[in-house]
């Protein structure tokens, strides 16, 4: 994980885990984290986009994400645990249990430093 906070990226074709996640969370100072979007997935629930939470992980470490209608490219997001509100009603359930899951994930990784997690698609980002 030096390597990782050293380089500013995750690693071509590498997930970042869970426990990368609370590392980073911990230890980075809320510097940016380049992660390889071509490895995730995205599924709509209730219109809304999550990572695919398979492995479970991804979803605690990615959750709730935008895509570019043009290409589905997953926009910037934060690692940050901070409460959802959404003035759509129909989004209510989800963000309910999001932020259900939510404070039970900054129970266990306590306190840190949120950080954005930079979605990138070129071999370029991983040098």
């Amino acid at each position: 994980m030096q390597t990782m906070l050293s380089n500013g990226h995750a690693g071509k074709g590498h997930k970042l885990t869970w426990e990368e996640s609370k590392w980073w969370w911990t230890n980075a100072e809320g510097k940016a984290l380049t992660v390889d979007g071509r490895v995730l997935s995205t599924m709509e629930v209730s219109g809304s986009e999550f990572v695919v939470p398979l492995p479970l992980d991804d979803l605690k470490v990615h959750g709730h994400v935008a895509t570019n209608p043009e290409n589905g490219r997953i926009y910037d997001g934060y690692f940050d645990f901070e409460p959802r509100v959404m003035p759509n009603p129909n989004y209510s359930p989800v963000i309910f249990m999001r932020n259900i899951l939510n404070d039970a994930a900054i129970r266990e990784v306590g306190p840190g430093t949120p950080y954005e997690i930079q979605y990138r698609y070129e071999d370029k980002y991983f040098e």
